[in-house]
């Protein structure tokens, strides 16, 4: 078996601090890849249940005035 050049214990000065930084870097660069490829999926499911946003044709689902002018409801006192 070989053995190595340099043991193990030497190691030249801040590499240890630049293999954490690079460590660091890389899980910032997944946990971001990560994000926008949640947000497509979401973006490309709300397209498949809604329609395409901000369109106002029939294709759409939601209808636009059922948020914005719910039926009366017998309970609300403002509507009575």
């Amino acid at each position: 078996m070989r053995k190595d050049i340099v043991p193990a214990g030497i190691v030249a000065p801040g590499i240890e601090e630049a293999w954490q930084a690079v460590g660091a870097s890389f899980e910032r660069f997944c946990l971001a890849a990560g994000i926008a490829n949640l947000a497509e999926m979401m973006e490309r499911d709300a397209v498949g249940l809604c329609g395409v946003r901000h369109a106002r044709d029939g294709s759409r689902r939601a209808s636009p005035g059922t948020r914005l002018n719910p039926p009366p409801s017998p309970r609300n006192v403002a509507t009575r």
